[in-house]
């Protein structure tokens, strides 16, 4: 069973420690990280079964084992040489492997993808402030509710 490495937590760690703004940044590039990692071996996988080759076959032309071209299936880490290999044996941009973008020239898909990822990024933009709207405005209720440790805070029925 996978855990999202954005909210896992190590059994022994205490998570004050691990609650702090880099940790959050840290946690959120791994599972990115994950993310693409993930894309890209369905990415290889697709190739494959498109194509008439078999694992081995693939394996074979590409110059590595079996069992190395089965972990870039299941998104292990490839290097650039044999993801250069992969992609003219395949007949496609190595860019599109790796990140699944597609080299185009042509100026009208070249403004429509500009416009696909403005958007995306004002909807990134926007889900940000959400959440940092949110954080502060838990830390102001935190901020607002009664100390009970402290002698002659009332408390609230």
């Amino acid at each position: 069973m996978k855990t999202n490495p954005a909210t896992a937590f190590p059994k022994f760690a205490n998570r004050a420690l691990f609650d702090t703004r880099p940790a959050r940044r840290l946690r959120l590039r791994m599972a990115l990280e994950e993310q693409q990692r993930s894309e890209r071996a369905g990415r290889i996988k697709k190739l494959r079964e498109e194509s008439p080759f078999t694992q081995e076959a693939v394996a074979d032309r590409v110059g590595v084992k079996l069992r190395t071209y089965q972990k870039w299936e299941e998104g292990g880490g490839i290097t650039w040489v044999h993801l250069e290999s992969l992609a003219s044996l395949h007949d496609v941009e190595v860019q599109w492997i790796h990140r699944g973008e597609q080299r185009t020239s042509d100026p009208v898909e070249l403004r429509e993808l500009l416009d696909r990822v403005l958007d995306e990024q004002a909807n990134l933009l926007a889900k940000l402030d959400a959440v940092l709207d949110e954080q502060r405005r838990q830390r102001q209720q935190r901020k607002n509710a009664p100390n009970p440790k402290v002698r002659g805070a009332s408390r609230l029925p």
